[in-house]
């Protein structure tokens, strides 16, 4: 569906689409033949019929929107460099770096930019230090590789990304199309590289995908009819695994391979925690990720902490307030782990024994066991800083 938007977004930019100029150029010189028979001699007029003939046929050519690959013998070397010359196909780079536009342009992004790199400047470059945390490379493993191109094959739709890999993998002729391919082609490399030594989110390569997206959209016009209905096959799959993602107790899947069971079933066991939960004045947790469950859902909006570790990164919490403020108040410490930190008993004065709660899934089996601890009195301590971003 997206191939198709930027399919009728290539049609209004002809020039951009992958056959524009070819065809503009053929119908030029098409036109250019037919009205030099009037001005040619008897004897020259049936090589020029012969032409325009040959390239009317060149023109319909199936194939002919990818590139102009093998033009007619009768179509100069001269021809050609002019046509390429007039589409701008050589063009002129450094021109461009004498023109203000550009200038201007990086200067109005510093200036756009200035309020983002002072808070980082007074916040020892968090911003930073969190993105180059995830360059950093761990040792490398084959398995994680081999599971980011799987997931992003799947996620891509498997019989649409076939498709779009031999389409795709031919150098483009055209300099607009190659200069996409290559920015696209070098982004993804990064993710390559980056998926061997490290976790790669499923969503993080998405914006490399945008550059392919048009250059696949724009090859879409000279599809064959296999390919075309291979395409459509692939969406409709896509739309059925989609499907079966989003709604697995349809179809009779075991909650364990719901792909979303993370976000899901949270309302009601936290409204649950805080019903049966004594009154505290704020909550603590182990997991910025349950962190963010617990303030989003929490009925009262209490202001939620997680305690330092130096096995965890730094997040968001680590730039909010700090719990020190919270002295000498009562808390509830809600972990998914049976054991809670070493350093809970030393901040509060007292902690009782953790009550759980098992939250179910729509088969019965157990999602995940909440451990909830109410703790009196908070006392200032050192927590461990995490150690990496």
């Amino acid at each position: 569906m997206t191939a198709s938007f930027f399919h009728r977004f290539f049609i209004g930019f002809k020039n951009l689409e992958t056959g524009g100029a070819p065809r503009l150029f053929c119908g030029q010189q098409t036109e250019r033949a037919g009205f030099s028979i009037g001005g040619e001699t008897a004897p020259q007029r049936p090589r020029i019929l012969t032409v325009k003939r040959q390239l009317t046929e060149h023109c319909r050519r199936p194939g002919f929107g990818i590139a102009m690959q093998n033009p007619p013998a009768q179509i100069s070397k001269a021809e050609n460099e002019g046509a390429q010359t007039r589409f701008g196909h050589i063009p002129q780079y450094r021109r461009h770096l004498l023109r203000p536009h550009v200038w201007a342009g990086l200067g109005l992004m510093l200036i756009c930019m200035s309020p983002l790199l002072l808070w980082n400047y007074h916040h020892d470059w968090v911003m930073f230090r969190h993105e180059l945390g995830h360059v950093g490379q761990d040792e490398w493993s084959w398995i994680r590789l081999i599971e980011f191109l799987l997931g992003q094959w799947a996620a891509l739709s498997p019989l649409v990304a076939i498709l779009a890999i031999a389409v795709l993998a031919h150098y483009p002729h055209m300099l607009q199309q190659r200069f996409i391919w290559i920015i696209s082609l070098l982004c993804l490399g990064f993710f390559l590289i980056k998926a061997g030594g490290a976790k790669v989110q499923l969503n993080w390569p998405a914006p490399v995908y945008i550059g392919f997206v048009v250059l696949f959209a724009g090859a879409i016009p000279s599809f064959t009819d296999a390919q075309r209905r291979w395409l459509l096959s692939g969406i409709f799959i896509s739309l059925a695994l989609m499907a079966v993602a989003y709604f697995p107790h349809y179809f009779g899947l075991p909650a364990k391979l719901d792909p979303f069971k993370v976000v899901k079933l949270w309302h009601q066991p936290i409204n649950a925690i805080s019903t049966m939960a004594p009154r505290a004045d704020f909550i603590l947790s182990d997991k910025y990720e349950l962190a963010g469950e617990l303030a989003f859902y929490w009925p009262q909006g209490l202001p939620v902490y997680i305690t330092g570790s130096a096995a965890r990164r730094f997040n968001q919490h680590d730039l909010w307030p700090a719990i020190d403020r919270e002295a000498g108040r009562d808390a509830i410490f809600i972990s998914t782990k049976p054991n809670p930190p070493a350093e809970l008993t030393q901040a509060f004065r007292k902690c009782v024994t953790p009550q759980t709660l098992a939250v179910h899934a729509y088969d019965g089996s157990v999602l995940r066991t909440l451990y909830v601890m109410p703790c009196s009195d908070y006392v200032s301590i050192i927590w461990p800083r995490p150690q990496f971003y």
